[in-house]
């Protein structure tokens, strides 16, 4: 029963894994975007001034993309939050998962005791019993 318990369990920590393989491909997307976003912005704050319609236009994008930058920025850090939170669920289960390994380990190693000792008894029930038979 246990066993079944047991890999239950594991292939619930590979979901997990596995779900947090893609959160976390999901932030470097958010973070890539993020920086991409980062260096177009910066490289408006400067540019040749050859006209006053043209500084007024890259202003006018910088802006825009000032915030867009803010909104990549909420982006991120809701990636970031959620991978930390499927980092912290398979943390969990993978110490449930430890848990129960060691767990059945002992009681693997217990009936084996307790086996042992049955035979034993059962060998010295036997002894016994022949030597009162003689």
């Amino acid at each position: 029963m246990i066993d079944r318990f047991l890999d239950q369990q594991k292939r619930t920590l590979e979901e997990i894994a596995t779900e947090k393989q893609k959160q976390w491909r999901q932030h470097e997307l958010e973070q890539h975007r993020y920086l991409n976003l980062k260096a177009f912005h910066d490289e408006l704050a400067h540019g040749p001034e050859k006209n006053a319609l043209y500084h007024q236009n890259r202003l006018a994008m910088r802006q825009q993309l000032g915030v867009l930058l803010e909104s990549q920025e909420q982006e991120l850090a809701l990636a970031k939050l959620e991978l930390d939170q499927k980092q912290q669920l398979l943390l969990k289960q993978f110490r449930k998962v430890k848990g129960l390994e060691i767990y059945q380990k002992k009681a693997a190693k217990q009936l084996a005791v307790k086996d042992k000792r049955k035979e034993q008894q059962q060998a010295d029930d036997w002894l016994l019993q022949r030597r009162n038979d003689r």
